[in-house]
């Protein structure tokens, strides 16, 4: 007992004492004594980084060791309210609060702890705390309200903006609030040497919304190929183009980047969509539409295919040296017939074929 009691005595006197003391308690299973060498350590302790790293540990212990989660997370916030800038104590805090449910206590805390910090006029940690409270709002609590609050705050402190308007962005685009969104992205977007990370998704988020409207599309074509630059996402563009060309079909920039991008997806379905909605207009070409018919009979597309042959027929027929386009449309339509069982169909396509 005495040995004991001089041991732990001595721990309290020196961080390297104590460690040696609690690496041995803690491996022998002796956790009742490990927290009380913590408790001693903590009272010796007499700076706040030293309190906060024995807190820490007492935190765990209780946690792990004894099942007393409760308490480990009380612990937990009283570390980082002696160093609210440690990202390990906020993530230990939240997988606690999570599981005890006391998140509404965490983000409390926070705002607390940001308050304190605008005191002392610390504004990039008041900035970090408000931002982390709006992301547990927003994500964890699903209180959008609240959320947009603390991210507004976040603005106010001109630290950290870009990440508070790109969140302002995020929940006005789930409100449906568009026109709000589109503020917020370009906004961030006009911030100089915004991270390339930031940068790219801002991108691809503001072309997505600018490509919902017609009046929208010049913008967004011009926003969507910087993200293309910086990085492709090819399946991203794809369903952002695809309704968006149906928007304006005689946009030849826009056609033009849904073909690169259909193209680069290597998806078949993607490129007879291009190619389909692209002969129906007046300017289509034969080698458009031979393409589409070949796409349309490799998907299983029977009756979309003889619908681009009907089509490849008309604008055959009308072209100068179109003589062996008009055969090829005609044979194959009467291909199709045959195949449908309608011979009178296919006698008529042929027939046609003879005349020429």
């Amino acid at each position: 007992g005495e040995l004991l009691e001089s041991a732990l005595e001595a721990a309290t006197q020196s961080e390297a004492e104590s460690q040696r003391l609690r690496s041995r308690l803690s491996n022998h299973g002796e956790f009742q004594l490990l927290l009380r060498a913590l408790e001693m350590r903590l009272q010796a302790a007499n700076d706040a980084h030293s309190q906060a790293v024995v807190l820490a540990e007492v935190a765990q212990v209780l946690d792990s060791a004894f099942g007393r989660s409760d308490e480990a997370f009380d612990r937990w916030l009283q570390a980082i309210r002696l160093i609210p800038e440690s990202a390990t104590f906020h993530e230990s805090a939240l997988r606690l609060a999570r599981r005890r449910r006391r998140l509404n206590e965490y983000v409390q805390a926070l705002r607390e702890l940001a308050t304190n910090m605008r005191r002392r006029q610390d504004s990039d940690l008041v900035a970090s705390l408000l931002l982390r409270a709006g992301q547990v709002t927003e994500t964890e609590l699903s209180d959008l309200d609240a959320a947009s609050e603390f991210y507004r705050l976040v603005e106010s402190t001109g630290h950290r903006v870009v990440e508070a308007w790109l969140a302002l962005a995020r929940i006005s685009g789930s409100r449906g609030e568009h026109a709000e969104s589109i503020r917020f992205l370009e906004r961030a977007l006009g911030v100089e040497g915004l991270e390339s990370e930031v940068r790219l998704e801002a991108l691809y988020r503001l072309a997505e919304l600018r490509m919902a409207s017609r009046e929208g599309l010049t913008r967004a074509v011009a926003l969507l190929k910087q993200a293309l630059e910086l990085r492709p996402q090819y399946d991203r563009a794809a369903q952002m183009l695809q309704p968006a060309v149906r928007l304006d079909p005689s946009n030849e920039e826009l056609q033009s980047l849904y073909e690169r991008v259909a193209r680069a997806t290597g998806n078949d379905t993607l490129i007879f969509d291009y190619l389909e909605q692209r002969t129906q207009r007046d300017s289509t070409s034969i080698k458009e539409l031979r393409e589409a018919v070949d796409y349309a009979m490799a998907l299983g597309q029977e009756e979309r295919s003889e619908g681009l042959l009907k089509r490849a027929f008309e604008v055959a027929r009308k072209m100068p040296d179109g003589t062996h386009d008009v055969l090829w449309a005609l044979k194959n339509l009467a291909d199709r017939r045959e195949a449908a069982g309608d011979v009178r169909g296919a006698m008529v396509r042929l027939q046609q074929a003879i005349e020429l």
